[in-house]
C-alpha cells in the first residue's frame, strides 16, 4: 500500500531541506500543497518536477478524492513551505482521509518557522505556548491572549505583517510590557527585532516585503497567586480615589496582580462609574 507523506520545507532556503525530504519529493507520484506558488517556486529552485496541485481549490472542498486517487497509483507528498509541519484544515483533513482509508501517513520533519525564530529570540525555549496564526479581528485577538496572560512560559505567534502594528496595540492592551522578538521572513537569517511590546508600538519597522512573521513573546512574570478579585476591587478603588485614569491603573495592576490588563479596564471602568453615579 502507498504512502502519503507531509513534508516541510523551508520557503527562503531551498539548500536547508533535508536530503530524505528531497529525495521523497522527487520520487513520488503526486505532491499536494496549501500554496501554490511557494510550493512552485520551492520546487523550481530544487529542480524537482513532480505534478503539483493544490490541496484546496479557492471556493472548493479539500482535494481529498485527488489525494485518494493518487495513493492508487502511488505515494503522495502533502507539502508545507515555510510554517514546518502546522497543517492548515484542508490538509488536516487530507491526512484524516488517507488513515480513515488505511493509507500509512509518514511524517518528515524539515525546517520550521515558528521553532527556528523561537530558539534564536533568546527568550526561554525549553517550554512555550504555540498559538498559530493570532485571528484578524482585534476582539478575538484579545479574547486568545486574555486566555494565555498568566502563562509563565514564551508564547510563539505567526501574524500577518500589514496587521503588525495593530496586533502590537491588542498585546499591550491585554498583556501589558514585555519581552518581544519579531522575526520576518525578509529580514534574513539572523536579522531579528529586539525589544519590547512598548518599543514595537514606537520603533518597530515597517516589515515591507515579508510574507510572514514570528511574534516571540515573553511568558508572565513570577508573581504570588493572583490576587482574589476583593483585593483587585480595592486596589482599583484607592487608584480612582486618588485621581488615576482607568488606563494607568490596569497599566499598574497587571504587572503585580495576575489580572489580564484587558480585565483590569473594564472593571476599573465599572467602578468609576459608579462613583460619579454616588
Amino acid at each position: 500500500m502507498y504512502t502519503l507523506y507531509v513534508v516541510a520545507a523551508p520557503r527562503d532556503l531551498p539548500e536547508d531541506i533535508p536530503r530524505r525530504a528531497g529525495r521523497i519529493l522527487g520520487e513520488v507520484s503526486l505532491i499536494l500543497a496549501d500554496d501554490l506558488d511557494q510550493a512552485r517556486r520551492f520546487l523550481a529552485q530544487s529542480q524537482i518536477d513532480t505534478p503539483l496541485m493544490l490541496a484546496q481549490e479557492p471556493g472548493q472542498p479539500p482535494s481529498i478524492e485527488s489525494a485518494l486517487n493518487g495513493l492508487e497509483a502511488g505515494d503522495v507528498a502533502l507539502l508545507c513551505v515555510g510554517a514546518g509541519l502546522l497543517l492548515a484544515e484542508p490538509c488536516l483533513q487530507i491526512v484524516r482521509s488517507a488513515q480513515g482509508n488505511g493509507y500509512p501517513v509518514a511524517a518528515v520533519p524539515g525546517p520550521n518557522a515558528a521553532i527556528a525564530a523561537l530558539v534564536i529570540s533568546g527568550l526561554p525555549s525549553d517550554s512555550f505556548v504555540y498559538l498559530g496564526q493570532l485571528p484578524g479581528q482585534s476582539e478575538a485577538r484579545c479574547t486568545l491572549l486574555a486566555m494565555v496572560a498568566q502563562q509563565r512560559r514564551t508564547l510563539v505567534a505567526l501574524e500577518l505583517p500589514e496587521r503588525t502594528p495593530e496586533a502590537m496595540l491588542d498585546l499591550e492592551r491585554v498583556l501589558g510590557d514585555r519581552p518581544l522578538v519579531v522575526a520576518a521572513s525578509a529580514f534574513g537569517t539572523g536579522d531579528l527585532w529586539r525589544g519590547t511590546v512598548v518599543k514595537a508600538l514606537e520603533e518597530l519597522p515597517v516589515l515591507t516585503g515579508a510574507e510572514s512573521c514570528t511574534l516571540s513573546i515573553g511568558g508572565a512574570s513570577e508573581t504570588a497567586d493572583p490576587w482574589d478579585q476583593r483585593r483587585l476591587r480595592a486596589e482599583i478603588q484607592a487608584g480612582l480615589l486618588c485621581g488615576m485614569a482607568s488606563k494607568e491603573i490596569s497599566r499598574q495592576l497587571a504587572r503585580k496582580s495576575g489580572w489580564p490588563r484587558r480585565e483590569i479596564y473594564r472593571l476599573a471602568v465599572d467602578q468609576s462609574k459608579s462613583l460619579v453615579d454616588r
